[in-house]
């Protein structure tokens, strides 16, 4: 722990191409401390992104600076050095990238970000730190058995590992490893860190950031200021003559620097008391408002530490206790903390390095080689490049992250394809790029992207291909558009797409809200529980009703589980997918993830989507009328003419349809050539039954067959209604595009093209289950149902940026056009008729 001087004149970061004033009253108040100093006058979009993962604070923050500042075009002074002539490049490093090239890197550093999140690699394990700390805890409870059994030297040093791996842990919830909530990540690290470790939490803090945030950068990084005992730059030389007993230490640093390690943890418990006695007059406010719960953290660590030693025996075995345990403590962290960047090259602040920060971290930063006994000793340091670039990452993740890389063809053989836990979906994006699509739907799959690392180890170029995809012209037709937008703007639109994705995931937006989801299912559960209790007293049409909208919440509930929202856990989630889908609610949840998936891939797709293909009943493209080939098809096309009047009467039976493809899918599964389908053959069948089982037993309980039919009819129906007004808005009222339209390597613009979003309202966000906000659910299929109204702010913001429209109507402006689009086929078969 390396406290650096306090810097408190004003000055501007630029984050996101917008610079912001920082001024005395927004420094106090900046939880990190002075951190925020180290990119003085710089571009810090990267390291602002990288340190506030999650923080919607620190968002609402950034845009309140970025709205206040009085201008964009600041004076930025010069970075002045102050070399020693012939030696100052002694230990220093060179940044020659060019600026086309670190513009490149930070981009693929932004890219590999947002991948590495939609892994699920930056949500830490409550079991994980639990069984760590209990770790510890066990660790130094064997420490005072063994004291009290007089094995005092054992004792000591096994104080000492407890206090290195106390350690790793203050440092990984000060990190905010664990929980989303930073509170929580602050009141653990006062745990281990005062009141355990001794370590303070602030301090440490405040030392570390600022190292993360400039690290090996001369005048930023603490961490290399170790004057008066080392010089690890020239720089250090310039204050002391060179008879001084301070230069003669500097002369022999290289032999007494092994000999220094253990006393690492005495200078850290002296700073520590140093800085917590400090905190009540802190120049931050974040230190002087936790200052009591440092203070009293710290001397209860004192309490009980120099209560161990009351129990020793005599003064000199007290001696013996304290040194062992503390240097033993000390060299088992310096042995690993002074490894990883005073082995590389520093570099000065004139370098330009901190305008790249990947650069920055992986040029200053040297791991140790990985191994199961070294992963635990070192507390995951020894993945160091990693832990610096994500330093939100839990450590239990660092070995599992490495390069990934896009833009290459993936060969996908029969047998993969039958294997693929999605089904059919992933045939849509034949010869086409899927890369968003991936990411949307597989957020939070490890399993998922450790295949598709597979894949790419034999994946290849090919340029035809490309060449043929972006050669591609769309023809319109009756409700068919076409895709008009230029290559060069298309890529544009990609990247400003990931960087969209990546802002709300750096929001907390993809986060799982599992109490959310419970409160969800509790609530509908007690609709159901209701419609049973009117049915026993006798209010059989009511209960009719109340059970239809029990249905329809269900069919909310199930479909956010199915797209895995409520939680990472996605066994869980369709497990419980399972009960909500198949037993209460008699839709098949593989059959709606078969339908439904393929739909979200490829949205009002001819010949892809399901959802615009309801003949014979109904007609939306030219092309649906060569399906009309047997003569019952061709009887019933003879009423297409007027499909746009009967619509509306044909919506109640949705359930029917429905519950029957569902009976129809699961009695077939044991014979579907995906794999995945065979395997949950028996479950999707018993719940089914089990369904049709309850239902009928509660129309049995009712008194007679008029009544049964009634409440039959009226449930079925009622449920129908609720969920197809609904269903048939967003896309049924918008164009459809060709089987082969270029729109497929563009993911943002296809959903945003082909959907209408219904306007907002508390009751219409409860009664449509979040599907009003449809532009926002099929962009971020993962996003939990209650971020989708935060979410619609930035998708309108990108749409604006991107020129592309953002459809949102009342309920009847919407269904109006839906019927118009049935009315203009309509029109067409009576004009082809005529």
């Amino acid at each position: 722990m390396v406290l650096r001087e306090q810097e408190h004149e004003p000055f501007y970061i630029k984050i996101d191409g917008k610079w912001c004033q920082i001024d005395d009253a927004v420094l106090r108040a900046h939880p990190g401390g002075s951190a925020i100093t180290t990119y003085k006058n710089m571009d810090a979009t990267t390291v602002f992104h990288t340190f506030h993962t999650g923080s919607k604070e620190a968002y609402r923050w950034l845009t309140e600076l970025k709205q206040k500042c009085p201008t964009q075009e600041p004076v930025i002074p010069d970075i002045k050095e102050d070399p020693i002539k012939g030696i100052d490049d002694v230990n220093m490093g060179t940044f020659n990238i060019s600026e086309e090239r670190s513009a490149q890197i930070n981009k693929n550093f932004d890219s590999l970000r947002m991948k590495v999140r939609a892994e699920g690699l930056m949500n830490g394990s409550p079991l994980f730190y639990i069984r760590k700390i209990l770790e510890t805890i066990v660790t130094i409870l064997f420490a005072f058995y063994l004291q009290y059994h007089t094995y005092y030297l054992p004792s000591a040093i096994l104080m000492g590992v407890a206090w290195q791996q106390l350690g790793w842990l203050i440092h990984e919830f000060a990190h905010h490893q664990l929980f989303k909530n930073r509170y929580y990540n602050d009141l653990a690290s006062y745990f281990v860190g005062n009141f355990l470790q001794g370590f303070s939490s602030g301090g440490w803090k405040e030392q570390h950031n600022v190292h993360h945030a400039a690290t090996n950068v001369v005048g930023r990084d603490g961490d290399l200021d170790l004057v008066p005992f080392y010089a690890t730059v020239a720089e250090h030389l310039n204050n002391y003559s060179q008879d001084s007993w301070i230069m003669i230490l500097f002369r022999w640093q290289h032999v007494h620097w092994a000999f220094m390690l253990p006393f690492l943890r005495l200078s850290w418990l002296l700073q520590s008391i140093i800085f917590v006695s400090q905190m009540p007059s802190h120049y931050y406010d974040y230190y002087r408002n936790t200052a009591h719960y440092e203070q009293i953290g710290l001397s209860l660590h004192w309490a009980w530490s120099l209560g161990q030693l009351y129990f020793l025996p005599d003064w000199s075995t007290r001696i013996m206790f304290f040194f062992v345990s503390h240097l033993v403590g000390g060299f088992l962290l310096a042995h690993v903390v002074t490894f990883n960047h005073y082995s590389v090259e520093k570099f000065a602040l004139s370098s330009n390095i901190m305008s790249n920060y990947a650069c920055l971290q992986i040029m200053t930063t040297r791991n140790m080689r990985p191994g199961r006994f070294i992963d635990w000793l070192w507390g995951g340091l020894n993945y160091q490049i990693e832990h610096h670039l994500f330093p939100t990452m839990p450590r239990h993740n660092l070995n599992a992250v490495m390069p990934l890389l896009d833009q290459r063809w993936l060969y996908l053989s029969e047998e993969f394809l039958k294997k693929h836990p999605g089904g059919a979906v992933i045939e849509q994006y034949r010869n086409a790029d899927a890369t968003h699509i991936f990411h949307a739907f597989h957020e939070g799959s490890t399993q998922a992207y450790k295949q598709l690392d597979l894949l790419k180890k034999h994946s290849e170029t090919n340029e035809e291909l490309d060449k043929l995809i972006e050669s591609r012209v769309d023809k319109t037709d009756i409700n068919v558009s076409t895709y008009d937008i230029s290559i060069e703007q298309e890529k544009k639109m990609v990247e400003s797409f990931e960087k969209l994705r990546q802002r709300l995931h750096d929001d907390g937006l993809m986060e799982a809200k599992e109490s959310y989801f419970v409160f969800k299912s509790v609530t509908t559960l007690s609709i159901m529980f209701f419609a049973f209790y009117l049915q026993y007293l006798g209010f059989y049409i009511t209960s009719a009703c109340v059970l239809a909208l029990a249905w329809q919440q269900f069919g909310w509930l199930t479909h956010e589980f199915c797209h895995q929202q409520p939680t990472k856990n996605r066994p869980l989630n369709d497990t419980i997918s399972l009960f909500f889908g198949n037993f209460l609610q008699g839709f098949s949840r593989d059959w709606w993830k078969d339908k439904h998936n393929t739909h979200h891939a490829a949205t009002n797709i001819i010949d892809h989507d399901g959802d615009i293909d309801l003949a014979p009943l109904f007609a939306f493209i030219p092309s649906d009328l060569c399906k009309y080939k047997a003569s019952v098809e061709k009887a019933i096309l003879k009423i297409v003419p007027y499909q746009h009047l009967y619509f509306t009467a044909m919506l109640p039976m949705l359930r029917f349809s429905w519950t029957s493809q569902s009976v129809q899918w699961v009695f077939r599964e044991n014979q579907m050539e995906y794999k995945v389908y065979q395997r949950n053959a028996f479950w999707e069948q018993a719940t089914i039954v089990g369904h049709w089982a309850w239902v009928f037993y509660q129309l049995f309980l009712l008194p007679s067959w008029p009544i049964r039919v009634a409440y039959f009819l009226i449930s079925q129906l009622g449920g129908g209604l609720l969920i197809a007004h609904v269903v048939t808005f967003n896309h049924n009222s918008v164009d459809k595009y060709p089987a082969n339209s270029r729109i497929m390597n563009n993911f943002a613009a296809l959903q945003i093209l082909t959907t209408r979003n219904m306007t907002p309202s508390p009751f219409i966000d409860w009664l449509w289950g979040g599907l009003n906000y449809q532009i926002e659910h099929h962009l971020f299929p993962t996003m939990p149902r209650c971020n989708l109204n935060t979410c619609m702010k930035y998708v309108k913001e990108w749409c604006r940026e991107n020129n592309l429209p953002y459809l949102v109507d009342d309920y009847f402006v919407g269904y109006a056009m839906n019927l118009k689009q049935l009315q203009n086929m309509a029109e067409h078969v009576q004009a082809k008729a005529a």
